[in-house]
């Protein structure tokens, strides 16, 4: 007989708990009116919840939306409320994460980023314990292999995680059981265990008939409907088949890694587990600035001791966590998150509402009126050069992200957008058209345009034709003037202004009215007006001695 393979990774101790919820029954949800819902179900669920309270919802698109009401209009991007362009910057990128989270005194587990495999495999060769081999970048475990030992298992890995990324992670693997814990304005709203997937025997179905009763029963859970059983990459490695039949009462583990979306199955533990955990996750959450609703995902020995780091390691933070899974677990009570995010927007007064417009104050240039080239680099030195001058320290997290910091305050900046840019503001203000349909709504007034498909050049010119005046044709995202060209008139004219469009790297282009006028660049933080300044096309004027080539 095969040895029983327990439902946590080595975690014993945690056997006995998780064994008690499972014990008090399989919840159902076969009358929910999520079940058959095909759009995706977190919004559902909180435009669910704010309909219930009156409040009005607003789509865009790209999973954007507002809810509105009670004098406010919060800002959602599928689950989260708000969450800054710097958090959802870092949170992605797990080494840049852990780096944080290091520096925070939280226990992470030990590891090194890596393009190249070479490097990589010297060192995993190095270490004496079992490795876990991921993307730099990735969410829902896609291209996560865990419990490495040996040189196969390791090249196997590192393709896997180097189809999503050419940067990977190689880290200890750290034994214990999986915690997700949601996180909302800095309280633990939910926590959920999640059992990698696994069969239990009955001594007369195969492994395989028993992965399709359990797919059957996952089809009856919104939460799980879109994730059945389909990794099975422990059985071999243990010396079973599809065809193998465990015995009754013998757990077979079907692959290491503990998410729903790779099979695992969700135990909702917000109320059983210590609360230390919880507070480990809430002050997890606070190192990332502006992040205001997140996920944090843990690997914990027991769930019924201390959060200390010799029981609790974190893995990372999802800014824009799954919500379903707290709301429908296989196991455990249901937690109402959607409602739960409903009475955070409403109660935080610094979302969902706008300051008063300030007056111009006045603006001395550092720089003496010499020129400098435009880009992202000297953007980040001339805000450097600022908070130098203002005594306040500067600290590099990457080559994007850096902290200013005093006595007093602390605040994080990606290129030169603070953490109180919303990532929903960015996604915005990047595409042209949607940019344009915002302030429409606002009564602004926008350029008449159409967007067109890099294809449809013909259809294109045929728009710019009906117009009664010039067009500028653009890619559809976009800065610095890059592939834009300005009062086309002539065919000729357009189809060299396309072409220059296409060549931005753009999969979309628009062409839209050109109005000869003043043009001003308006800069605008927080609220407040603070520049203006005219943008004057490049020209020369002519003394009747040199040469245009000359002259510039």
């Amino acid at each position: 007989m095969q040895p029983s393979i327990p439902l946590g990774p080595h975690a014993l101790m945690n056997d006995e708990f998780i064994q008690s919820i499972i014990a008090e029954g399989l919840n159902s949800y076969a009358e929910s009116p999520f079940l058959h819902i095909k759009r995706n179900i977190a919004i559902d669920l909180i435009v669910d919840r704010a309909e219930k309270r009156g409040l009005s919802i607003c789509f865009h698109e790209q999973k954007v939306y507002e809810v509105r009401g009670h004098g406010k209009a919060i800002v959602f991007h599928q689950n989260a409320p708000e969450n800054s362009v710097v958090a959802t910057s870092i949170t992605p990128n797990k080494s840049l994460t852990k780096k944080i989270l290091t520096q925070h005194q939280i226990a992470v587990p030990q590891g090194r980023v890596f393009e190249d495999y070479e490097d990589a495999l010297q060192y995993f060769s190095t270490r004496e314990i079992p490795q876990v081999v991921k993307p730099n970048a990735g969410s829902r475990s896609r291209g996560v292999t865990s419990n490495i030992n040996g040189v196969a298992e390791f090249e196997k890995a590192w393709a896997l995680a180097h189809e999503g990324d050419d940067s990977v992670i190689v880290e200890d693997y750290v034994t214990g059981d999986y915690l997700r814990v949601f996180v909302i304005g800095g309280k633990a709203a939910g926590a959920y265990v999640c059992v990698p997937a696994h069969v239990t025997g009955n001594g007369v179905d195969s492994i395989g008939k028993i992965i399709q009763h359990k797919n059957e029963r996952r089809a009856h859970n919104p939460a799980t409907r879109k994730n059945p059983i389909a990794r099975v990459d422990l059985l071999k490695a243990n010396g079973y088949t599809l065809e193998s039949v465990p015995a009754v009462g013998q757990r077979v583990a079907l692959t290491a890694v503990a998410n729903i979306g790779a099979g695992g199955e969700s135990i909702e533990v917000v109320d059983r587990v210590h609360p230390s955990l919880l507070e480990l996750a809430q002050r997890t959450v606070s190192t990332i600035p502006g992040l205001r609703v997140a996920g944090v995902d843990m690997i914990v020995k027991d769930f019924q001791a201390p959060g200390l780091p010799r029981n609790a390691v974190i893995l990372e933070i999802n800014s824009n966590a799954a919500i379903d899974d707290h709301v429908f677990p296989l196991y455990g009570k249901p937690v109402d998150i959607p409602d739960l995010l409903i009475d955070f927007v409403l109660r935080d007064e610094s979302i969902g509402t706008k300051t008063a417009i300030g007056n111009f104050p006045e603006y001395v240039p550092s720089c003496g009126g010499d020129a400098f080239s435009r880009n992202y680099d000297v953007q980040l030195e001339v805000i450097k050069q600022a908070a130098h001058r203002n005594n306040l320290r500067v600290e590099e997290l990457s080559g994007r992200i850096f902290t200013l910091s005093s006595e007093s305050r602390r605040i994080t900046f990606r290129e030169g957008m603070s953490e109180r840019t919303t990532s929903v503001s960015r996604m915005a203000s990047n595409r042209k058209d949607w940019t344009k349909r915002l302030l429409k709504s606002c009564g602004v007034n926008t350029p008449q345009g159409e967007t067109f498909a890099l294809d449809q050049r013909e259809n294109a010119w045929q728009f710019a034709e009906k117009m009664a005046r010039p067009v500028v044709v653009k890619p559809l995202s976009g800065s610095g003037g890059k592939g834009v060209t300005v009062n086309v008139s002539t065919r000729d004219h357009f189809a060299l202004a396309w072409d220059f469009a296409c060549k931005a790297g753009t999969h979309l282009i628009v062409v839209e009215e050109f109005f000869s006028a003043h043009d001003y660049r308006l800069f605008v933080v927080g609220d407040s007006i603070r520049a203006a300044a005219q943008r004057i096309p490049a020209h020369l004027v002519g003394d009747g001695v040199h040469t245009v080539r000359e002259l510039i």
